[in-house]
């Protein structure tokens, strides 16, 4: 049996992410062949309108505890005691890790190049690029 390779290319963060990619961490790890995680943004209005974007939707108490489990995210992930981040997820299944600056940049190119693989799946907050588009088989 031929196996699918897939490669998930996403931010990092302890909120959203690890619910939506940990089931197939655990379900299908053989088939994750690199996960390559790109910077996150806050947007192009810069980091000041997004934290007061959080700060009204969420209000003053909902935003530190918020704030706070993100920074024991942050601490833990680099610490490497929390499994509650991809990054976590890839170490812990001994799945190749790559740092890149965007989706759409050399690097990101040259592994997808490398692995070629069948799928790749993506959460990022940019246009992927036609060339980036073309290097996985099937979509």
């Amino acid at each position: 049996m031929l196996l699918m390779k897939l490669v998930i290319i996403s931010f990092d963060e302890p909120f959203f992410i690890p619910l939506l990619f940990k089931p197939l961490f655990k379900s299908y790890p053989e088939l994750i062949k690199a996960v390559i995680i790109i910077p996150q943004t806050t947007g192009r209005k810069g980091l000041i309108n997004f934290v007061k974007k959080q700060l009204s939707i969420a209000g003053p108490t909902a935003f530190a505890i918020k704030g706070f489990e993100y920074l024991i995210f942050r601490v833990g992930t680099i610490l490497g005691i929390l499994d509650k981040s991809l990054v976590s997820l890839a170490r812990k299944r001994n799945i190749s890790l790559f740092y890149t600056n965007s989706i759409n940049d050399k690097k990101t190119a040259k592994v997808l190049k490398k692995i070629m693989p069948d799928y790749v799946i993506t959460q990022v907050p940019e246009k992927i690029e036609n060339n980036i588009l073309k290097l996985a088989r099937v979509g």
